[in-house]
Formats: C-alpha cells, sequence, structure tokens
C-alpha cells in the first residue's frame, strides 16, 4: 500500500492481505440545516470539529427571533463513516 501514488487512482488495485476487523457504516452529519419555527426561515450550518453551533438568532431580515429553531434531519446532509 505504501507503493500507491496519485497516478493509481481510478485504477483497479489489488492488495493481498488479512481482514482483522469490520464494522458497519455509519452516517457522519457535514451540513446541518435549521427551521425558524416562527417564520419558517431555513438556514445551512457547516459542523466545525464535530460539533454544531445552533443559529442564536433567525437569519430572516423581517424576523429576527432568537432562540427558536428546530433542526430538519431529513435536510440535512451525510456522509459514511
Amino acid at each position: 500500500m505504501r507503493d500507491l501514488n496519485p497516478k493509481d487512482i481510478n485504477k483497479l488495485i489489488s492488495i493481498k492481505g488479512i481482514v482483522i476487523r469490520c464494522s458497519d457504516i455509519y452516517p457522519e452529519m457535514k451540513d446541518a440545516v435549521f427551521e425558524c419555527e416562527i417564520c419558517g426561515y431555513y438556514e445551512s450550518v457547516l459542523l466545525s470539529r464535530g460539533f454544531i453551533e445552533e443559529p442564536a438568532v433567525c437569519g430572516n431580515t423581517e424576523c429576527k427571533t432568537k432562540n427558536a429553531f428546530k433542526l430538519i434531519h431529513n435536510l440535512c446532509k451525510f456522509t459514511d463513516k
């Protein structure tokens, strides 16, 4: 494996070895989407070091409500971990 180079990308490579561990694939959130419960405004937040920073104030210029967000799981973006 140490002999692999960037030129080997998109090529079939075979490696001899023994599988010593196997685990399930878990979803990991990369982009969280919040909805303001007052006006329905959606705001997207990127995760930073595995933590979600919930918006404190609604980004809608007419609303500006504080701490009124709920997480919308169906709109969040996930990757496999």
